[in-house]
């Protein structure tokens, strides 16, 4: 039936959102936003952080530490993604 509209799951929580809740654990963080610890790891992952922050803070590391640590590690990530898609191009 051409009327038919596909199933959407939940909408992908905002960086923003997902940021907010660093300092819970992430399962915690997951429900309280209605998904799954996956599509928490995946929008952080995609903002440069290659774990759930949680640990990190109660290790005494300050939000602000945290950001330019990721903001280090996506930089890291793109330059990575230009120099492969450089030697694939040649």
């Amino acid at each position: 039936n051409p009327n038919l509209v596909p199933a959407q799951g939940p909408k992908a929580p905002t960086y923003e959102e997902v940021f907010a809740l660093f300092s819970l654990p992430l399962s915690d963080a997951a429900e309280s936003l209605g998904v799954s610890p996956a599509v928490l790891k995946t929008v952080c992952y995609e903002n440069g952080h290659v774990v759930w922050p949680f640990r990190k803070l109660v290790a005494g590391k300050s939000i602000e530490e945290i950001k330019k640590e990721a903001a280090r590690e996506k930089d890291k990530q793109f330059s990575e993604t230009n120099v492969t898609r450089k030697r694939s191009d040649s």
